[in-house]
């Protein structure tokens, strides 16, 4: 919670404070229905003028938020009692509007505090980082889910990169199309709207469209799990498009929770593209799940032709494909590990929790045949996938293919996404485990850059044979 969120909140609290002060020396907190209350005229004047001035700049440094509501409302009848005292009128229940303020300061303090409105870390990396948004379509390939399904294909998507020396600095909103997004998600999520309203105030740290550095750019596809979204690990994009990556994620259509598109148009995610487990036969559940895991490996392949036949311009003439890796979340990452054994150009591919029971049988049999860096969560080690991702790490170690898993103790599946970034209440909440979300995250950044740079661009240690100083992951050895 950043201290120009709370200003109109503490300066509540005080004049509350020192009006409830008054009242009592004056009433003894006997409050009659008539009769004048409150502090003296110059007491109300000066409480009156710091009321005003806590609003004024709130909302001219920080903006509005539905988190002030409550103190909002309640202030709103304390400077109606304190303008009265001013003017030298009666100021009735002077003691009861100031207990109401301290009441809708507490409140809305615990409410910034819980869903704050945040801008992430700044990035480590030497580059500022630019960002911008476009539309792709795949001709070729029929939807097969959501409302409409025999339509081209059509993605959303985002790229991170860095930012020529001279491009303003600006930063952007972390979910773009905000409003769409909290419309539907909230929705799909059963909140009401206004425990997300916040988020298109989030900020990130990268600049929408400016020119990109001048130099070849190593590409890095990122891939969201089931119901995520493409800015869901925006710190780590931020900070590999810092250290001079081209970052590229997109919305996986019918499977991102909201996808935004410029131009207004919002799709949620289509529930029947992958059934609750148990809700359906095994043979149904294994069709849905490899059907749904090589469509977002279809859709990293089709980001690839993208980046080489039709960049964006703020790119174009500087896409180097023959540096690329590709990363992944959970569904992100089992389409990883099957796009990158598909794309002879992948040099790299590094999976978080990555979902690998799905990935075509083949591909499991020979492996990748890339190296390959899977970082594991506690709640997902003793899952069957385990068995499955255990195998896929010894076929490529018999292939003399580096390889290496990272374990992760009491962190959550979702640690690996800003989900717990987002309000320090996630662990009282279930979002995030034991371990910090924040030290999960680092982590994770850690290793990826580490060994996407000695695997990719052929700098820096081996992170298999010289780990990252990070706050937790412990590299396994080999079984």
């Amino acid at each position: 919670m950043a201290l120009l969120d709370v200003v109109l909140p503490v300066a509540a609290l005080v004049v509350a404070l020192a009006a409830l002060r008054s009242a009592r020396r004056r009433r003894r907190l006997r409050m009659p229905a008539r009769g004048p209350m409150g502090t003296r005229a110059r007491g109300a004047t000066v409480g009156l003028a710091a009321l005003v001035a806590a609003t004024l700049a709130q909302l001219v440094l920080s903006g509005w938020r539905w988190q002030l509501v409550p103190v909002t409302a309640a202030a709103l009848l304390l400077a109606t009692v304190l303008l009265a005292r001013a003017l030298g009128r009666p100021a009735f229940l002077a003691g009861t509007v100031a207990t109401l303020t301290l009441v809708g300061a507490v409140v809305s303090l615990a409410l910034s505090w819980a869903l704050p409105v945040r801008v992430l870390d700044p990035p480590p990396g030497p580059a500022a980082v630019g960002t911008t948004t476009l539309v792709v379509r795949d001709a070729g390939r029929a939807e097969q889910y959501g409302p409409s399904p025999g339509d081209p294909r059509e993605l959303v998507v985002q790229l991170w990169y860095p930012a020529a020396p001279d491009a303003p600095v600006a930063r952007g909103a972390l979910v773009p199309q905000a409003s769409a997004f909290v419309d539907l998600g909230a929705a799909e999520l059963g909140l009401p709207r206004f425990a997300l309203g916040h988020l298109g105030q989030v900020r990130g740290h990268a600049t929408p469209d400016v020119p990109a550095v001048d130099a070849p750019l190593p590409v890095v596809l990122l891939a969201h799990g089931w119901t995520g979204f493409r800015t869901i690990q925006s710190d780590l994009a931020e900070r590999l498009a810092s250290e001079g990556w081209l970052v590229v994620a997109a919305d996986h259509r019918y499977g991102a929770l909201v996808t935004t598109f410029p131009d207004g148009r919002a799709d949620v995610f289509d529930p029947d593209a992958l059934p609750e487990f148990g809700t359906v036969d095994d043979a149904t559940y294994t069709r849905a799940s490899r059907t749904l895991v090589a469509t977002f490996a279809d859709d990293l392949g089709l980001l690839v032709r993208t980046l080489e036949q039709a960049p964006p311009d703020v790119v174009a003439g500087r896409v180097d494909l023959d540096r690329l890796a590709m990363i992944g979340h959970s569904t992100g990452g089992g389409a990883a590990v099957a796009a990158c054994a598909a794309e002879p150009r992948c040099d790299a591919i590094v999976g978080f929790d990555p979902w690998v029971e799905p990935v075509a049988p083949a591909v499991l049999r020979s492996g990748p045949d890339r190296p390959l860096l899977s970082l594991r969560t506690e709640d997902w080690v003793g899952r069957p996938n385990e068995t499955v991702l255990t195998d896929l790490h010894a076929t490529l170690r018999a292939a003399d293919v580096p390889e290496g898993r990272v374990r992760i103790d009491g962190a959550l599946h979702r640690d690996f996404t800003l989900i717990g970034a987002l309000s320090p209440a996630a662990p009282l909440l279930g979002l995030s485990g034991d371990t910090p979300s924040a030290d999960t995250r680092t982590a994770t950044a850690a290793w990826t850059s580490r060994f996407l740079d000695h695997h990719v661009r052929g700098s820096g240690p081996d992170p298999l044979a010289d780990p990252p100083a990070a706050p937790v992951g412990v590299l396994e050895p080999a079984p």
